[in-house]
């Protein structure tokens, strides 16, 4: 029976300590530059909401759905500046690789494509590696959180380049209440 007992409890302890298993994420990221020297200069400002599930305390996917704002500034005579919008969908990963008890550092990895077809002004593929601060306990329902990355973004269209382009966000996690 004191077996038991003890077992009960370090069950209910456990999953007090348990991160959620669903979780939403809502965010705004900052890109500029193009590393990959294009004859645009490129700054991106993208809105997101991400919906995803905890595999383990360490790993969770996610799908990612963003409306990106892409602006293009001609360097060279004859180019002019232009700005394009187009949303994407697509999936990514996510492993905790440092865990503390107020904060972690998840290293993310993404891919996805624009919703444009190939004939629209932007459209395209992209790939994304990122770090993300989530700050506060992992079982709260509310995490703030900041991060950096790089983009790889794989333009589809006639006449427009690639870009690889550092990015900053903000935002925050929103974990189930239901484990």
């Amino acid at each position: 029976m004191a077996t038991l007992l003890v077992a009960v409890g370090t069950l209910r302890a456990q999953s007090a300590s348990t991160p959620a298993k669903f979780h939403t994420e809502l965010g705004a990221s900052f890109g500029t530059g193009s590393l990959n020297g294009s004859d645009y200069h490129f700054t991106s400002r993208d809105l997101n909401v991400s919906f995803g599930y905890a595999f383990t305390p360490r790993f969770s996917a996610y799908i990612p759905l963003t409306l990106t704002t892409g602006l293009f500034r001609g360097d060279s005579p004859g180019l002019h500046s232009t700005y394009e919008n187009t949303g994407t969908v697509g999936v990514g990963a996510g492993w905790n690789a440092i865990q503390r008890s107020l904060w972690r550092l998840r290293l993310n990895g993404e891919a996805g494509c624009s919703l444009k077809s190939k004939t629209d002004p932007w459209s395209f593929y992209y790939y994304d590696a990122g770090a993300r601060l989530y700050l506060g306990e992992q079982n709260r329902f509310v995490n703030a959180y900041v991060g950096l990355g790089v983009k790889h973004i794989l333009t589809r269209t006639d006449g427009r380049s690639d870009y690889f382009t550092p990015y900053v966000s903000i935002g925050f996690r929103l974990n189930a209440l239901g484990r």
